[in-house]
């Protein structure tokens, strides 16, 4: 972990949560709040939604892929087309609902500005 990576103050109903983006896998909207799954397994319960995550992150590897849905691009590990679910290293599998083709790019472009600002931990 480089000391340049984005860490977020997340408030659920018991306790403040600080997260660093990178450990994010995945996050996914219920009605009114946002269900963060982070790599160590660990779930966090917001009552904010999606939309409030993703601003409040703001990193390039983690991108909107349905509108209940927000993915940490560096924990997918499968994209199924004809499914139209993303596999996660956990096994979740997520629907999206961009385009295969905006899918990969938006990849990409991730994978491409993480390695720019040096965040990359491979």
């Amino acid at each position: 972990m480089h000391m340049d990576t984005k860490t977020i103050v997340i408030r659920s109903v018991d306790k403040i949560n600080v997260v660093n983006c990178e450990q994010i896998c995945y996050c996914l909207a219920s009605a009114s709040y946002a269900e963060i799954t982070l790599e160590n397994g660990f779930r966090i319960t917001v009552t904010k939604p999606l939309k409030w995550v993703a601003s409040q992150a703001d990193v390039p590897y983690l991108i909107r892929i349905s509108q209940s849905a927000l993915v940490n691009i560096k924990h997918i590990v499968h994209i199924h087309r004809r499914d139209r679910t993303v596999e996660m290293t956990d096994g979740e599998q997520i629907r999206f609902t961009l385009t295969i083709k905006k899918l990969e790019r938006l990849i990409q472009e991730g994978l491409q500005d993480n390695k720019s600002t040096g965040t990359d931990n491979s």
